[in-house]
């Protein structure tokens, strides 16, 4: 495959990234770019204890056990206020 950038600034910060020893080749640049694209269109993960924290709250919400927002936020600003 051959790729060709058509964009003068892009094509000088690739072989600054070469030159500079960052990367062995303009192939491994792009194959780098690639992969944070690709890394950023996926979903992000939770672990274990963020995924049973948003499903105790989903129960505690269906269940009517759920709180005022404003109430919420208020407690939330004088907890961290006070810090």
């Amino acid at each position: 495959m051959q790729i060709s950038l058509s964009k003068p600034d892009l094509v000088q910060f690739l072989e600054e990234q070469v030159h500079q020893g960052h990367f062995g080749s303009p192939e491994a640049v792009v194959e780098a770019a690639l992969t944070l694209l690709q890394d950023a269109a996926k979903p992000p993960r939770l672990d274990p204890e963020t995924l049973a924290s948003i499903r105790t709250s989903q129960e505690q919400f269906e269940l009517g056990q759920g709180r005022d927002l404003r109430d919420a936020l208020g407690q939330l600003r004088l907890k961290y206020q006070t810090r």
